[in-house]
């Protein structure tokens, strides 16, 4: 019997060890936005490195994150859009150490390199609905606070306008070949 609690605890603690590995999280956003525990989040909301694989969720819809770079010194999200985006950096600053420069990564675009401070700043713009990784990696260890917003790019407020006057062009001319057939 001893050997079989002794065996059983041994598997526990082998699993315990290989599950915490990859620290994946899902965290989803209250109001539209996401507070790392930094910034008054709940004290489990930790955004981490890309093998954490932390996933934001969002329902396809806008959001933002206040973030805080700590010792990690990136952090790495995956979110989903059902529309075209933007995503503006808000505010930028460092934290108790001094200004310096952080990479900033998104899935299938180029790493833009920012110093701090920066305040709206159009990180990406115009991208297609879908998934993406973001990250924010600091490369000299500094410690830094974020604001980051990703919203739906606005309908121009003239489209509908230009559909109606393309429906009653169509309108007209299909009217004007009715009373034309009509009349012969």
């Amino acid at each position: 019997m001893k050997t079989v609690t002794v065996a059983a605890c041994a598997a526990f603690l082998a699993a315990s060890t290989f599950s915490m590995s990859a620290q994946s999280a899902t965290y989803n956003t209250v109001g539209g936005t996401l507070l790392e525990n930094a910034r008054g989040g709940l004290s489990s909301t930790e955004l981490g490195q890309a093998s954490d694989n932390d996933v934001v969720n969002n329902y396809g819809v806008d959001f933002d994150v206040k973030g805080y770079l700590g010792n990690a010194y990136s952090d790495y999200f995956t979110f989903t859009m059902n529309k075209a985006f933007n995503m503006t950096l808000d505010l930028f600053v460092r934290s108790g150490t001094a200004d310096a420069t952080y990479a900033f990564s998104m899935t299938g675009q180029t790493t833009q390199n920012i110093s701090t401070p920066q305040a709206a700043y159009g990180l990406y713009s115009n991208l297609a609905a879908g998934t993406y990784t973001f990250g924010i990696t600091s490369p000299n260890r500094r410690i830094a606070e974020y604001d980051i917003s990703v919203s739906a790019v606005p309908l121009p407020a003239a489209l509908p306008l230009y559909g109606a006057g393309i429906a009653v062009l169509g309108f007209m001319g299909w009217r004007r070949k009715r009373n034309v057939s009509a009349a012969a």
